[in-house]
Formats: structure tokens, sequence, C-alpha cells
């Protein structure tokens, strides 16, 4: 189990960087044997369970706490001993070793000193009854403390909270249909007929680590739900998903639609009335809802539905009814009470706070962690606001674009550094515990605020005061051994939905699936590289091909090709999308999948001060999409205008994937297909194969022939093994990786993880798409390679020295994978 241990056994770092030996070997440390500690961090508003592997000292690889009762679970049946990661949380631990972190606090853009802002404190203090804090979402129960607390204590104090990925549309809609905000949590592994109106449940859902393991297990013939059967998926959506690509059916269409398909739904469920819009009387949709609809009747009770974040209130609202309808709550989903209901949605919220900077009604602004310069919407102009603020005060690990904009700026510690919690989607209240002491000398979130109010408290003492107000009875190191407090799940909700008032439809989602130009709907897609934009810098992420285009380090437009036909668009190249009178130039990629005309957007490129890996002063990565991004557009933006910019653009793209299908690249015609196809598929006949036992699909010339490796043998007349090299020689145990390709959701979780594991170093952009080009696996979009529009700058070329961990670790021992228990 994963064991408890005290900061201060860590080698420590002073603000010189000069690093003193251990006088003394710490309490259970054995050089060479490395240790586990169970802890926690919060993304987006979301805790994950982790296990950190520790040598010497030094934090070294992150896993899934097994032991946790929401992050664990056999994903075979029979098996409970199993807790995954995502890529985001495997590759968060680079960020610890990261020199482009913030190392000093800064006040006025010049370096200043923990000192001096402790000095400027006391007048931050008295100005708090007028003050606003803007904090990204946190899921701490200490946060929630800590704020109820300087609140009471400053009563003109106002708390804001801001996501670029939020799922407040499920929250407002849980609310319109209950009357309250409550959270739904599906049972995937009770349910044999599963729906997701454009959600990604395995990659950006927040139980998408859960979901992918129930899902394994009712994906399994002879798995959870019972012998012979299996779960079967339907998926509508508009930009092509991992969900998507596991599911049996999927129904491209734009994301608008999804308020008139969920009403059709409905009434084939017997709910509401019918819409009366064009595009459901098209064969292929009508023919989805009908044949949809008579599975969930004849599946009551085991089957589920659930709608994506971008999917507006009404959407929820109608999918919670469709899920009474079908027997639902209580047997594939369960009702949550959310822990904070009174919250304000992170736009409106956002938005403001930005009306009340802009009027120059706000004197002290306290900005905890994220970055809203970067990524709040465009039309508010937060950076404009931001700069009427006479005092403004940022905390974050790094000094980013807000961080150059607010009066001080303070280096938040790592959170395996620093004491806290989160909680689970579900409300299980996970305990971090620091690996090691500050590199830095940052402070975390609740350190800030127990200087707010006027206490310098250590995080471990907040963290149990927190726990004490909260009534949790649990022995405190026992909490912190196991990584969680047991029995703190969110309160289950018993709800029923009320009526409510039918959605009224635009006239675009009355319409068809075909738009004109200037008719384009645009949606904004998470990165499966930066997140939002805060991963930029993580060159483990940059370099991880994307599950379906296999594009790494840029963003891009999604388009699909009947969309890119009809626009005169073509793969990398660039092109203009202009929303709502402002525009952006980034590369096309076309993708089958992608909905008829709807463009998806990738988050999180055009960093300006993300560090050497991610884009920094003038020199960046990848397109900064924000810039079309409204309120009124923030999950889905209409009337957008898309038209060829004129210039080439090479992604760089790690696999072929453009000359199997006719209509992606105009160059690739029908004679060409049958040319090169039969060199990507062999095929033959079990007439050829029973009359030519020595055929082979293609000659064994310019292979090496090792007598040693006789046994791979693969015909008769061979005399030994086929290898384009001498393999070396193994002894002992041998060890293979076998994926079940019917279960695997394609998260890239693996990937990272065998980067952290085994020390392998990044290359960057220049050298993958010279990589693509020499092996022939580059997009054949374009006749000749095309140039990068920017210059490179050097350390992104050689960014294995930003994406390494420390040296020591390559000598480690084998970490034991049962500790012993403390």
């Amino acid at each position: 189990m994963p064991r408890w241990r005290s900061p201060a056994s860590a080698p420590v770092a002073t603000r010189r960087r000069r690093s003193f030996p251990l006088a003394r070997r710490p309490e259970d440390q054995t050089p060479g044997v490395t240790q586990q500690y169970a802890t926690a961090f919060d993304l987006g508003g979301v805790g994950h369970a982790i296990v950190a592997t520790a040598f010497e000292g030094r934090p070294i690889k992150l896993d899934g706490n097994p032991e946790h009762p929401f992050a664990s679970g056999g994903a075979v049946p029979g098996t409970q001993r199993h807790a995954g990661l995502s890529t985001f949380a495997q590759a968060s631990i680079l960020h610890l070793y990261d020199p482009d972190r913030s190392q000093n606090p800064t006040s006025g853009g010049k370096g200043a000193s923990m000192e001096a802002f402790r000095s400027a404190l006391a007048e931050v203090r008295k100005g708090l009854s007028t003050t606003r804090i803007l904090s990204e979402a946190s899921s701490s129960p200490t946060v929630a403390y800590l704020r109820a607390r300087l609140l009471e204590a400053n009563p003109g104090l106002t708390w804001h909270e801001y996501e670029p990925l939020s799922w407040d549309n499920e929250r407002e809609g849980t609310r319109k249909a209950f009357n309250q905000p409550v959270r739904g949590i599906a049972r995937l592994d009770k349910a044999e007929t599963i729906v997701t109106i454009d959600c990604d449940l395995f990659i950006e859902h927040p139980a998408a680590l859960r979901y992918s393991r129930d899902f394994a297990r009712s994906r399994r013939l002879n798995g959870s739900l019972g012998i012979g059967k299996m779960n079967r998926l339907w998926t509508v959506e508009s930009t092509f998903t991992n969900t998507g690509a596991m599911a049996d059916h999927r129904l491209g269409l734009r994301s608008e639609l999804g308020l008139p398909f969920a009403m059709a739904l409905d009434s084939a469920l017997g709910g509401g009335g019918a819409p009366n819009a064009e595009f459901l009387k098209e064969k292929k949709v009508a023919e989805f809802i009908k044949v949809l609809a008579e599975e969930l009747k004849q599946n009551r009770g085991k089957a589920v539905v659930v709608a994506g974040r971008r999917q507006s209130a009404d959407v929820h609202a109608l999918v919670a009814r469709i899920n009474q309808s079908i027997g639902a709550p209580g047997a594939t989903l369960d009702y949550y009470f959310e822990p904070d209901p009174n919250r304000r949605p992170h736009v409106e919220s956002i938005a403001a706070l930005t009306k009340d900077l802009a009027a120059g009604q706000v004197k002290q602004l306290i900005i905890l962690g994220g970055n809203p310069v970067y990524d709040a919407p465009a039309d508010l102009d937060f950076t404009a606001a931001l700069g009427r603020v006479p005092l403004s005060i940022h905390l974050h690990e790094y000094q980013n674009e807000t961080s150059r904009k607010t009066t001080w700026h303070l280096p938040k510690s790592h959170f395996l550094e620093a004491w806290g919690d989160a909680r689970t989607w579900d409300g299980t209240v996970t305990v971090a515990q620091p690996l090691i002491a500050p590199l830095y000398g940052g402070v975390s979130t609740i350190e800030l605020l127990s200087m707010l109010l006027g206490e310098e408290k250590g995080g471990d003492v907040l963290v149990q005061e927190a726990h004490a107000k909260l009534g949790v009875t649990a022995g405190w190191r026992q909490s912190v051994h196991d990584g969680f407090v047991p029995n703190t799940q969110l309160p289950t909700a018993q709800v029923t939905v009320a009526g409510f008032a039918p959605p009224q439809l635009t006239q675009s989602q009355a319409g068809g699936t075909k738009r004109a130009n200037g008719d384009i709907e645009v949606v904004f897609h998470i990165s499966p590289f930066s997140y939002d934009g805060r991963y930029a810098n993580n060159a483990w992420l940059q370099e991880t091909p994307d599950f379906l285009t296999k594009v790494t380090w840029d963003n891009y437009a999604l388009v699909g090709p009947e969309t890119a036909t009809a626009l005169g668009l073509e793969n990398d190249t660039m092109i203009t999308v202009k929303v709502d009178g402002r525009s952006i130039d980034l590369p096309c990629h076309t993708i089958p999948g992608q909905a008829r005309f709807s463009v998806g957007l990738v988050l999180g490129g055009g960093r300006t001060a993300a560090g050497r890996v991610g884009g920094q002063d003038g020199d960046t990565v990848g397109w900064d999409t924000n810039k079309v991004r409204t309120v009124a557009g923030f999950d889905i933006a209409g009337k957008a205008t898309i038209s060829p910019a004129g210039k080439k653009y090479e992604l760089a793209s790690v696999q072929e994937h453009w000359d199997i299908r006719a209509g992606i690249v105009p160059s690739v015609n029908s004679e060409g297909l049958q040319q090169r196809l039969p060199e990507l598929i062999r095929e033959t006949t079990a007439k050829t194969l029973n009359e030519n036992k020595d055929y082979t699909a293609e000659p064994a010339s310019g292979f090496f022939t090792d007598p040693k490796r006789a046994s791979n043998n693969d015909g008769p007349t061979r005399a030994g093994g086929q290898s384009l090299f001498k393999e070396r020689d193994y002894t002992g145990h041998r060890w293979a990786m076998a994926i079940d390709l019917n279960t695997c959701t394609g998260c890239n979780a693996c990937m990272v993880a065998c980067q952290s594991e085994n020390n392998v170093p990044v290359v960057g952009r220049k050298e993958v798409t010279a990589t693509a080009r020499c092996t022939g696996s580059a997009s054949t979009g374009t006749s000749a390679a095309a140039p990068r529009s920017r210059t490179s700058f050097t350390s992104r070329s050689a960014a294995s020295s930003a994406s390494r961990l420390p040296a020591s670790r390559c000598a480690r021992s084998a970490r034991p994978r049962t500790p012993t228990r403390a």
C-alpha cells in the first residue's frame, strides 16, 4: 500500500540552488530502492487519485491509486487492483523539473522576494472588503473552507471562478430538469445500450477513467453483463472523437443539431412533441433515431444516455427526461448533489468580473491559477480590463501571459511539493502530500489564502482543519497513507424530472445538414497536447500523436471531406476562419468523420509565454483559437466563414492515412488508388494459399537471415528467421504486451507513461516532420514539403533536455509493486 512520508526527508534546494547532502539517512529510505506514496492533484475542478514513485527523494513516476474507491477497480472481471491515469496526469510530473517554472516573485515585471511580498501584504489585507478573487476551478474542500472564512471576515469580498473547459451546461441542465443542480455518473458496466450526444466519454469527461474501465468490463463477451452479452455504443457528434471511434453506430451531426436530435429522441420515447427540423427527415438520420428508440425501449433499465459539455442546458434537461423514461436512474445512472450548487456559471462569472474591472470598480484583484489573459472569451477583452486595476496579484507555476500583466506574480508550488486535497468526480476527498520540498520556494493556493487571513499555517494544518470542519472521523495518518478519506462521497440525490417549457429552435437548427459558407458551425475542441493550453510547455504531450489525426505539436482546424470540397479547402494548407467579426489563420486538417459543415478548432496553441517548448516571446507553437471564441459562441459558434488563405503548411503527422480513400486529397485519383492500395494492403485467395505453399505476401529480399532465430520460420523452405537486422539475444524471462483493441479507447496514456517510465527524450517538431517525410509517412496532401512559416527555436528541436527526469532515475532498481504498509 502507499506509504506516508514527511517532506522534510527530501533533499532541500535553497534559493541559491546549492544542494546539501543528507547528514542522516531518512526513515524508510534505502539507497537504490524506490518508494511509493499516495497523493492527488486537481485538473479543471476534478481530483485525480495518484500513487507517486520516488527514487532517493525525487518523484519519478505517477500512476493511479489502486485502492481509491472511485479511481480503482478491475477492468477484467475478477480483478480488483487497478487504477488508470490520464495523459495529462501522467505527464504532469515533467512540470516539476521544468526549468521554465517560475523561480521567484516579480513586482512590476522586476524580480522580487517573498519577504517583499509579505511586507506589501499588510496593505492588501486592509483592502480585502473591496477585493475580487478570480480562481481556477477547484474541488478542494480546504480551498472551500478557506474561501468561506475569507468571505465571512470580509463582507465586500467577491469570489469568481472560471475554467476554459467547463461542464456548467450539465449543471444548469439538471437545474432546469430537477430544480436543483445534480451530478450524474453513469454505470457503464451495467448498461447494454450506451448513447452519447456530442460527448467524449473516454477522454474529455470528468469521469473518463472510470468510464473507460466500466466500458471495458461490459464490452467483453461474458463480461459484467453476463454470458454471451456485451454493450452497444451509439454516438452522435460533430468532431470525430475517441468515443466515436469506439462506437458501433455513429452519426456525424453539427453540434448545434444536438438539441433537435434530443427532442426527436425524447418524442420517439413518448416525451414531448417532435421538432420541425429539416435534417430529421433525411433517411440516415430518421432511420438512426427510429432504431435507437426501439433499442432503448427494449433495454429499459439497461441503457443510459450522456450529453457532452458543449451541449446546451436544454439538451441536458432533455437527456435527464430521456434517462428517466428508459429507467436509467438507480440502474445505470446515479445522481449526486453538487458540492457548490450556488456557484455562478464560469462564463457568466468572468463576464461579470471583466465588466466591473473595465468600469474601474475593482481596486484589488487576486488571481489564483489560470490564465485569463490568454483564454478568457475574446469579446471581453480581459487584458484591457485588467490594466485598469491598481493592484493585481497572480499565483501560478509559470510567469505566463496573465502574470506578465499583473502587478505581482507569485510562484506556485507544484502539487508534488505541497499539501492539499481534492474531490474525485464522485466526491471522495483525496489527500495530496508533498514528496519533495519546493524547488523554487513557491507557495500553494491554500497557503496564500491563509496568508490573506493573516495566518501563515502549514498546508497539512490547513487540510486537517478543513477536514475537521467537514466532520471527517478517519485518522489523519491513515488518510495520508491511503490517499483518501473513506466514506466521503457526495450524497446521492433522489430526483424526478419536473415539467419544463419545450426549447425553441433557431433557424439553423431547424434546417438541414448542408450549409452555405457564412453559415458554417465552429466548435472548440480540447487539445490532446495541452488540454486548454496549460500543458503547452510539456514536450511529452506535444510529441504524443493525436489518436485520430496522428498530428504532433501544432493545433489545427478539423474539416470533413465534403466540407473541404464544397469550400475549396485542402489538407496541409492555411485557411481563414471568421467568426463574429474576428478571424484567425491556421492549418486545415481534413479528416473523415468530421460532421458536414462543422469545423472543429483545437484549443491550446499560440501561447506567447508558455516556455521554451510551448512558445514564448513571439516564437509560438500553434495558433491561438481563443481569438475567435466569444461569450455567445463559447462552445458552439455559428455564422462562420471559411476560406483558403493561399499558403501551404505541413503538419507534423507521423502516419499516412490520406491515400486510401478518394475525395480527401484531390491529387490522388482512382488510378492512383488502384496502384497504391496493393502496397498498403496485401490480398490473396484461399485457393492461392492451398496451391502455393511457398506463397509470400512480399519478396524476402533485403532481410537478414539469422540462424539463431530459426524458430521464427514461417515457411518450410526458410533456413532461419527473417529480420531487418541481427537482433540481440536475451536470456531468462521475456516480456510482451497485449492490447485488447475491443476495449482500448486510444487515450494515449500508455504512450506518455512509457516516456516517463523509460526516460524517452523528444526530438521536436522539425525532426518529426523530417522523419515522416523520409519514411513516406507525411501527408500526401501537398506536392512538396512546405517549410515552417516561422523560425523554430533551437530548444524546441532539442527539447529532450527539458523533457527528461533526473539522470539518477536511469540507474534505479526495479521499484516494488507492493510496498510495506506503514
